[in-house]
């Protein structure tokens, strides 16, 4: 995006300056956002597909200015400019889709290493459970693939419906691509890192935010214990539990099993299935960069909650659970650039820290 601006601002003419370029990918196609100047007045130029309204029409894209008029006139060879810098930039932000293979537990081992050796029950699990496999999206930017979830059972993956930003603007998409993550067709968070993949990418990127550091951890129950995760929370730890003792006995053959469970209750127990999926593409990726400083405060209300008992570590494990990755959701629809959210994330910050505190204090 930083060649196409290159390429077309001096093509432009000597008035215009191009600032800022975004791509936006909608049900009519996708689109170019340019904020610019032109003799210093701000502009923004919209480079869209031919049937859409605008100033200027070429035979591949409608150009149109808002938030003011141009002060000078595009020549014809600056919309030839706009054609090319768009053909190129078209051939780059629409990658060929990412190659991928079924997984099962024996290549898992193979390619995710000591995650992949944690993780091989659960894959095996997943398949022999909804029949369908998992699969391993090879990203690039780490030796180790992502894991993409097929849409099996909607109703319990919990995955998280993207922020706009990550479904529809190109650079966006590819910081995800970059950290390890990618979006569906239904528009989730529906391909994800390792714990293991996901620290590399973080490093790679120099991404020096704390957020909480994802790990697998074995359980032998299903059954969430708001005082145990929390726990791990004060320590600064995300932990996914995998392949407990009941999940699998819920994919082994029904005689296996001695008790008629409440379908409810089985449903709530297989999400168990899903918990990678859910805690890498909810929790760890709104929270990823949320400010050290701030999550460091939020971490010592866990300890101090955890200090007084039962009924606060309930109320706090909450907080983290849902308020805390609804703020960062919510904070990720608002940003165009990864860099943005610490910002907006500080703009939320005091109504947070009331609302933790008074679930600490039971108010």
């Amino acid at each position: 995006m930083d060649r196409f601006a290159a390429v077309l601002a001096p093509r432009l003419g000597p008035a215009w300056a191009v600032r800022d370029t975004r791509v936006s990918f909608d049900s009519t196609g996708w689109s170019v956002r340019c904020d610019a100047t032109a003799d210093g007045a701000p502009v923004v130029l919209l480079m869209s597909p031919p049937h859409a309204s605008g100033q200027v029409r070429h035979p591949g894209f409608t150009l149109g200015v808002v938030d003011g008029a141009p002060r000078a006139p595009l020549e014809p060879a600056a919309c030839d400019a706009v054609a090319e810098a768009l053909a190129e930039l078209r051939r780059r932000v629409r990658p060929e889709p990412a190659p991928s293979e079924p997984l099962d537990g024996r290549r898992a081992r193979v390619l995710l290493g000591a995650d992949g050796a944690r993780l091989a029950p659960s894959i095996d699990a997943f398949r022999r459970h909804y029949g369908e496999p998992l699969r391993a999206v090879f990203l690039g930017g780490d030796r180790a693939p992502s894991i993409a979830f097929p849409p099996v059972a909607p109703e319990q993956e919990l995955l998280m419906y993207a922020p706009p930003p990550f479904r529809e603007d190109a650079r966006m998409a590819a910081y995800l691509a970059d950290l390890g993550f990618a979006v569906d067709a239904r528009g989730r968070i529906s391909t994800v890192p390792t714990p293991a993949a996901f620290a590399r990418r973080r490093r790679r990127l120099s991404i020096d935010a704390e957020g909480l550091r994802p790990a697998l951890r074995p359980s032998t129950e299903a059954l969430f214990s708001p005082r145990a995760w929390l726990s791990q929370i004060a320590d600064g730890v995300l932990p996914i539990n995998v392949h407990g003792r009941l999940s699998h006995a819920l994919t082994a053959p029904a005689r296996a099993i001695s008790v008629r469970l409440h379908r409810e209750l089985r449903a709530y127990w297989n999400n168990h299935f899903h918990a990678l999926g859910h805690d890498m593409g909810m929790h760890s990726l709104t929270m990823h960069r949320v400010p050290s400083a701030a999550m460091a405060r939020m971490r010592a209300v866990a300890v101090e909650a955890l200090r007084r008992g039962r009924a606060p570590s309930r109320r706090v494990a909450t907080f983290f659970e849902e308020r805390l990755t609804r703020t960062c959701h919510e904070r990720w629809a608002e940003v165009t650039r990864p860099e943005g959210f610490a910002r907006a994330f500080d703009a939320a910050a005091p109504a947070l820290f009331d609302a933790l505190n008074r679930e600490l204090h039971g108010g």
